[in-house]
């Protein structure tokens, strides 16, 4: 085992029991103190972050006007996304007790309910597009209730250290994590079926065709399987967040558009695009709950090209896309 993963082990064996031995408002406060620090060391990480907000709010704005407040606003909404990126580490530790059982309802709200409840009932299956944002893991946990089962596309490969704690955060009774390198083949499967599939969908495609779009102030080349999907199956494209509130371990989860594809394979690209545009719109309401120091899509595929390959370059469209891991 390399030192990166006894760093991984000694954190899920030794810090993780600890911070779930002293309560969830005390480890709370340590780990918001910890992202504190990391804030104030001024890392690349967070440099990159302000960078992707300031470009995502002169979008918004469409104007160059008052540039020094804006920088202000910038340095005040990534200084509160550590602390929501702490938050969520913390609250990972609790996930598998608290939204395990029938009164997941007391930590998770829902908005537009009915809109999820007609996807779970119509019988057709539906793809769900969410982002980094908020808890997508609690996101995944009420969905379960909710669709009985939820499959959620897990790149268990990206992270080998951090496996073990993966599917103990996934392990809920109506929850399937579904490794990426197999998503080829199940998520036609499941979809076939009448079945319900969660994807982040902001990922971008480092080679081959792409749909450009416009989000959060950079031009993205994503993955076309959205719209694919949407048309092979017949399925509707759901855009939801799962956005944290102050009260701890307490979050709300919201449908925010449903999109349907009409049929013809010149709307693919569309689709895709319409998710996206709703997905931004989303984020952009509390821009401190997204995690704009993630890396640029073509960064992480260049990472990806490097790993070592079980599956032929053709499983691209579907496998790569819809990658939750952290």
């Amino acid at each position: 085992m390399n030192i990166e993963g006894l760093r991984h082990q000694y954190l899920r064996r030794i810090v993780a029991p600890v911070l779930r031995g002293i309560g969830l408002r005390v480890s709370t406060l340590v780990a918001r103190r910890l992202a504190r620090g990391v804030f104030e060391m001024n890392t690349p990480g967070r440099r990159r972050a302000e960078e992707r907000l300031r470009e995502a709010m002169k979008c918004a704005s469409g104007t160059e006007d008052a540039e020094e407040m804006r920088c202000n606003h910038v340095t005040e909404v990534v200084s509160s996304m550590y602390e929501h990126m702490a938050r969520f580490w913390t609250e990972a530790l609790f996930i598998p007790k608290r939204l395990s059982h029938e009164d997941w309802r007391r930590f998770v709200a829902i908005e537009n309910e009915e809109g999820l409840r007609a996807l779970a009932d119509s019988g057709r299956g539906c793809v769900l597009a969410t982002g980094y944002y908020g808890n997508v893991a609690a996101a995944a946990c009420a969905l379960g209730h909710l669709f009985r089962p939820i499959h959620v596309i897990v790149d268990w490969f990206a992270q080998p250290g951090l496996v073990s704690w993966q599917r103990e955060l996934y392990a809920q009774r109506w929850v399937r994590a579904v490794d990426r390198r197999d998503a080829l083949r199940t998520m036609p499967e499941v979809l076939a079926n009448g079945g319900a599939v969660l994807v982040v969908c902001e990922h971008e495609r480092r080679q081959g065709y792409g749909v450009t779009t416009r989000f959060l102030g950079k031009t993205l080349n994503c993955y076309p399987t959205l719209g694919r999907l949407a048309r092979w199956y017949d399925v509707p494209i759901g855009v939801l967040t799962c956005r944290r509130e102050l009260k701890l371990f307490s979050f709300t989860m919201e449908l925010h558009k449903v999109i349907e594809h009409d049929g013809t394979s010149a709307d693919d690209d569309g689709v895709v695009r319409r998710c996206m545009r709703a997905l931004e719109c989303a984020i952009m309401q509390a821009p401190e709950q997204y995690m704009w120091s993630v890396g640029s899509g073509e960064s992480q595929q260049a990472a990806v090209a490097k790993r070592p390959r079980s599956i032929s370059p053709s499983d691209a469209d579907v496998s790569s896309v819809g990658q939750v891991s952290y």
